[in-house]
C-alpha cells in the first residue's frame, strides 16, 4: 500500500490476544507443578519425568509467545495501558 498514511500505522493489531495466550500457557504450566512435586516426592520418577516434559513444552511455547510480543510490539500503538506495563506483564 504505497499511499498508506502514517496515521494508519498507529492503529496496529491488538497485542491483548497473544498476552492472553501467554497467560494461559503460564497457567497450564503452574497447574502441573503440584503433580510434579507429588510424583517426585513419592519417587515415581517416570511419572515425574512425563510431567516435567509437559511443563517444559508449555514453558517453551510461552517463551516463544513472549519473544514474539516483545519483538513486534509497536512503540506508537494506541492502547489503554502503557507499552511498559504490557512488557512488565510478560516478565
Amino acid at each position: 500500500m504505497a499511499g498508506m498514511t502514517p496515521l494508519f500505522g498507529l492503529f496496529a493489531k491488538s497485542p491483548l490476544g497473544p498476552i492472553q495466550q501467554h497467560m494461559d500457557l503460564v497457567s497450564k504450566t503452574a497447574k502441573l507443578l503440584p503433580s510434579f512435586f507429588a510424583e517426585s516426592q513419592a519417587g515415581a520418577w517416570k511419572n515425574a519425568e512425563t510431567i516435567y516434559k509437559e511443563i517444559c513444552a508449555y514453558e517453551s511455547q510461552a517463551d516463544a509467545v513472549k519473544r514474539e510480543l516483545r519483538l513486534n510490539l509497536p512503540k506508537g500503538l494506541f492502547l489503554a495501558v502503557s507499552r511498559t506495563d504490557l512488557l512488565d506483564l510478560l516478565s
